[in-house]
């Protein structure tokens, strides 16, 4: 895979991210044909075999895995300002764990530190102690 047709799959995974905030305006789609086994004797359980490039097998996984585990509420765009752009969020992408709001250490340290700051420009007559 050249360095440009992983770049162009970065983005259309991006696009497919998307489609979790409903932000995108694009359809992320593509051709994958598929055949089905037999059942197996033991278990019944049918094989399925897909065929296509592989930026939309690719594709294809990523939306299967994403709905089999309900991944789609735990992928988050970090919601942060950004350290040299506060009125932009930080947008990183992110696999919430718990209770988890930003995506990392520093995002979250940035943001409880313009609360403290903003709780401390709202109490008049508080000093810092030295």
């Amino acid at each position: 895979m050249r360095p440009q047709d992983f770049r162009d799959l970065q983005k259309k995974v991006a696009g497919l991210f998307s489609h979790l905030w409903n932000t995108s305006k694009e359809n992320v789609s593509g051709r994958v044909s598929f055949a089905l086994t037999e059942p197996d004797r033991k278990t019944g359980d049918i094989g399925i075999f897909f065929f296509g490039s592989v930026r939309e097998i690719f594709l294809l996984t990523t939306a299967l895995l994403l709905n089999q585990y309900r991944m789609g509420s735990k992928i988050l765009r970090c919601p942060a300002p950004r350290k040299n752009q506060p009125e932009k969020p930080c947008d990183r992408i992110f696999l919430r764990i718990r209770k988890q709001q930003y995506c990392g250490k520093t995002c979250t340290d940035r943001v409880a530190q313009q609360t403290n700051r903003k709780r401390e420009t709202r109490v008049p007559g508080k000093r810092k102690a030295a």
